[in-house]
């Protein structure tokens, strides 16, 4: 004969989670909450670094890109008659010339009146360009870049020799008057955290440029 009888559990069986146990285990999901919010915050300021660094190289890239064809593209002159008076010009502050690469105009190949100027205003530095069709009118100015408390200069090679005035006001260059343009310009920035200088070398001729002589002439 079978007989039902209650069966007894034991009190741990039912027994959940202690008021400590909760504890411990809020304090570990804290920890692991902190610890991946660390993290986060971690890669978030790399990724602002390494994205600030990869905008201000590409600044620099094309910076240098507009510098190098628009230097690159000067020339001593041109066939047309009345034309000498555009010959090169520079100072430590900026020059002037003829190029055929136009940064603005789409006319790429034509002669146009150049102008780099550096201008400062208390500590800030703009490196200023413009351009004018040969024959045209003036031309407005574009701001290309700005420093904040640096120093800055244009540099030109003459004879193996870094100077601040092309042509130079001496007794050796006036013996050769025929050179009319440098072999060389650079922009030198001094200051702030990464100095910089860009230096572009001249594709034409530095000799004085003469238009091709007319057949039967």
């Amino acid at each position: 004969m079978w007989f039902l009888t209650k069966s007894k559990v034991s009190p741990t069986a039912v027994k959940g989670f202690t008021l400590l146990e909760m504890l411990v285990v809020i304090l570990l999901v804290s920890l692991l909450s902190g610890m991946l919010m660390q993290g986060f915050i971690y890669m978030a300021s790399v990724y602002g670094v390494v994205e600030r660094r990869q905008s201000a190289m590409q600044t620099q890239s094309l910076f240098a890109g507009w510098l190098h064809d628009s230097i690159s593209g000067i020339v001593n002159g041109i066939d047309h008659e009345g034309f000498e008076r555009f010959k090169f010009h520079g100072t430590a502050s900026g020059f002037e010339a003829i190029s055929l690469a136009p940064l603005v105009s789409r006319l790429y190949g034509q002669p146009h009146s150049i102008q780099w100027q550096l201008e400062q205003n208390d500590e800030l530095i703009s490196l200023r360009y413009r351009e004018v069709t040969i024959p045209g009118g003036a031309g407005g100015w574009h701001i290309i870049r700005e420093w904040q408390g640096v120093e800055a200069h244009w540099l030109y090679l003459s004879d193996g020799e870094w100077v601040v005035q092309y042509p130079q006001a001496s007794l050796r260059f006036e013996e050769r008057p025929a050179h009319v343009l440098p072999q060389a310009i650079a922009l030198e920035v001094i200051g702030g955290r990464r100095p910089e200088i860009v230096v572009v070398a001249l594709v034409a001729d530095d000799q004085e440029y003469r238009p091709p002589e007319k057949p039967g002439l």
